[in-house]
């Protein structure tokens, strides 16, 4: 089960929401959502968060199985190879 409320990865910066789950091939769970610094909420991006078929953080993915990106983007899609866009 994934809840994507809050997540909390201790990086300085809390999940706010994921709006979007993709399982790929392999059975690892990518969610896009939006994210703020606890310290400024209104300084605020994209993630994509990747997690094992266990639930654990895929560390391969990104730094430390994230990736944040600006400006807010609306969709994500996975292409015929397996690539997330």
């Amino acid at each position: 089960t994934y809840t994507p409320d809050i997540y909390n990865c201790n990086c300085g910066y809390i999940v706010g929401f994921g709006n979007q789950i993709i399982i790929q091939s392999d059975g690892k769970i990518v969610v896009k959502g939006g994210v703020a610094f606890e310290d400024d909420p209104f300084n605020n991006f994209s993630v994509f968060v990747r997690h094992n078929p266990n639930g654990t953080p895929d560390t391969t993915f990104g730094i430390n199985g994230i990736i944040q990106f600006l400006p807010q983007g609306s969709v994500m899609a996975m292409q015929p190879d397996g690539k997330i866009v």
